[in-house]
Formats: structure tokens, C-alpha cells, sequence
């Protein structure tokens, strides 16, 4: 790691000789800033994302994609969601994507949220789509505001011979701050087996599933 170097204000003084010394150290302590030097403390870089107050537009922090399948011989209902995306800071996003429902049964409801978690463990309901025509695609756009340790997550509600696609992004207005970890997941995040994957009572015969994918940006 390179070395953060004090300059003088004599060095920087009117007829100041410009030496190998003084340009060598000026090279140097971007460099250390850069690489978080603890002798460049006191002037360290702080990311953007860590002091400003997120404003919603169309600059994807958060990308997720999925499929829920339901393949149940009886007439149940069944309920998956993802795991919850943390705030940082306060904010508000821009929620955009589409959700497809197809019904290849009997036309049973389908019902996909996107719901917002309070770190007191208050939720509401952000996104709501209820569909029983059984060949349909929705668009989503919204505005959602929120506060640091706020978490969004998606939760699906499907009946007999479903399947949802869904393609979800969460938006800021600032491209600056895209790589800074506005959201993030918890190890903590626990979900139980019918709510997230596989529910056990139904391997030995149809399968009924949630797979998604998300990238932080």
C-alpha cells in the first residue's frame, strides 16, 4: 500500500523549489486516499452512496428475476417469497418490471406483492398485482419511500397449475452512486421450506418452486 505524505506549506510557498520530493509525494497521496492508507485518515474519501439521500429514477441499484411454478394435485394455496433487500439510508426508489400469470387450470387468483419491512417488523404492501384471468402481463412502476433498515422483498401467492415470471428493478436518479451497496441481504434472513423453495408435503408429487436471481449494482 502506498504511504500518505504531509506536505509542507513551505514546499507549496511563492518561489518554492519544484523537487523530485514534492511532485513524488503529490503522486502519492492520491494514491493512498485512494487505497484507504490509515496515515491519509484525515482526509479519506467517504462514498457517495454513505451521505446522500437516495432519490427515485431509472438507474438500476437492484435487479431481480424469477419464476414461481405450482403443480399441486389438490386445490391449495401456496406462498413464496424471496429474501429481504436492506436499506442503507433513507430514500426513495423507483420500482419498475412486469410479472406474467399463467394458468393452465382453472383460472385461480394469483397475487404478487412487493411488501416493505420496517426494522420494528411493521410491513405494507408497496406493490399489489391480483390477476385470475390466467394469461396475462402486468407493468409495474412506482415510487417507494423508505428509510435506512427499511427491507423490501417479493412475496407470491399462487393456486393449482400456476406460474409466474416476474423481472423487477429498484432505480435511483444518481448514477454516482451505482456500486455502492445501497442494498444489501443478511445471513439472518431465514425462510422457511414452504416459503421459499420446495414444500416437503409435495415432492412425492407435483413440485411447486420460487427460483430468482438478483445483482446489486
Amino acid at each position: 500500500m502506498t504511504t500518505y505524505r504531509e506536505i509542507n506549506n513551505t514546499e507549496v510557498a511563492v518561489d518554492a523549489p519544484l523537487t523530485q520530493q514534492l511532485m513524488q509525494a503529490l503522486k502519492d497521496n492520491v494514491i493512498a486516499i485512494a487505497e484507504g492508507d490509515d496515515t491519509a485518515s484525515t482526509v479519506r474519501i467517504t462514498p457517495k452512496a454513505l451521505t446522500d439521500t437516495i432519490s427515485q429514477g431509472d438507474f438500476t441499484l437492484l435487479r431481480i428475476v424469477g419464476h414461481q411454478n405450482t403443480q399441486d394435485s389438490g386445490s391449495g394455496t401456496d406462498t413464496h417469497r424471496t429474501i429481504k433487500f436492506r436499506a442503507r439510508m433513507n430514500g426513495q426508489i423507483k420500482i419498475q418490471g412486469r410479472v406474467k400469470y399463467t394458468d393452465i387450470g382453472s383460472q385461480d387468483t394469483m397475487t404478487f406483492k412487493i411488501i416493505k419491512e420496517t426494522s420494528a417488523g411493521s410491513t405494507s404492501d408497496e406493490v399489489t398485482v391480483t390477476d385470475s384471468s390466467g394469461d396475462t402481463t402486468h407493468t409495474i412502476s412506482t415510487n417507494v419511500s423508505f428509510n435506512a433498515d427499511d427491507m423490501l422483498y417479493i412475496q407470491i401467492t399462487t393456486q393449482d397449475d400456476a406460474d409466474v415470471k416476474f423481472h423487477v428493478t429498484f432505480g435511483c436518479s444518481d448514477k454516482e452512486i451505482l456500486g455502492q451497496a445501497v442494498f444489501y441481504s443478511t445471513a439472518d434472513d431465514e425462510i422457511t421450506d414452504t416459503l421459499w423453495n420446495f414444500n416437503s408435503s409435495q415432492l412425492g408429487s407435483g413440485q411447486e418452486f420460487m427460483i430468482y436471481q438478483y445483482s446489486f449494482i
